[in-house]
């Protein structure tokens, strides 16, 4: 496996995240044997394969690890768009021809057209030294198990989200890089909490949230001033009553002037 440094349960991938550096590659002890599923699926069995998970999860995350780990497959990545089709498919394959096995992935494969994914697995289906997997989400791979009914004779991998212990390795994994998301004096136990309910454990919601964790400090130290300015506002205000009630109070009540006794 690629060279990782340990912090708590998560295995991050150095090698990984020096290839691509705006992307998070961690693996718990969940993720990598889920890894170990997908790549023992690619080695042994022929059926294509269908990666799942909601947005952010770490679909393309667990992919590139893949790609790491079957260095001597060739691998062929495409984002899927609605305007997919076949000869653009071939197309990409012929760019990136070769002699090993080629793992074709197909990341963002909700998006393609309806039937699509069907017409793929028939294209492939007798061509043993291609492989394919496609990305979905649930909500997606419900849709295509309706309007591409071959999908279901494929495997279905899911990526599991991050515990509330993992969500806290993470945000102080992020803390820690050099272009970090987070500073570390900003995260404590109850930070974790919160993120992990309000993010379910999605390290894709988890990174979108980190620029509100960055800012609370500064809100708080805003919210304080205006605190005080509202506070000195209203003492100026009783002030300026106080000293005009007292000169009302003066003016009504004039002191007399002595009399002379006759």
């Amino acid at each position: 496996m690629a060279d990782s440094d340990n912090l708590g349960g998560l295995a991050l991938l150095a090698k990984n995240e020096a290839a691509y550096p705006d992307d998070y590659f961690l693996l718990t002890s969940e993720r990598s044997a889920k890894l170990d599923l997908l790549i023992h699926l690619l080695t042994h069995l022929s059926s294509s394969i269908v990666i799942c998970g909601p947005k952010g999860i770490g679909k393309t995350t667990l992919l590139k690890a893949l790609q790491q780990r079957l260095a001597a497959w060739n691998y062929c990545s495409l984002t899927a768009s609605p305007e997919q089709d076949m000869a653009s498919l071939n197309a990409a394959l012929a760019a990136s021809a070769s002699t090993a096995p080629t793992l074709l992935v197909i990341d963002n494969a909700g998006s393609l057209t309806p039937g699509f994914i069907a017409a793929i697995l028939r294209e492939f289906a007798d061509h043993r030294q291609i492989r394919v997997i496609f990305a979905l989400t649930p909500d997606e791979l419900y849709l295509k198990n309706s309007s591409d009914s071959l999908i279901s004779e494929c495997s279905v991998i899911e990526i599991p989200p991050l515990s509330e212990k993992q969500c806290g390795e993470f945000l102080q994994y992020l803390a820690a890089r050099p272009d970090r998301r987070v500073a570390p004096q900003h995260l404590n136990d109850t930070v974790t909490a919160s993120m992990y309910r309000n993010t379910h454990g999605i390290p894709g919601n988890i990174i979108a949230a980190l620029p509100s964790v960055n800012r609370r400090p500064q809100q708080d130290k805003t919210l304080i001033l205006l605190i005080a300015a509202v506070l000195l506002l209203v003492a100026i205000t009783l002030g300026v009553q106080w000293l005009s009630q007292t000169n009302r109070l003066t003016f009504s009540h004039p002191t007399e002037p002595n009399q002379t006794t006759p």
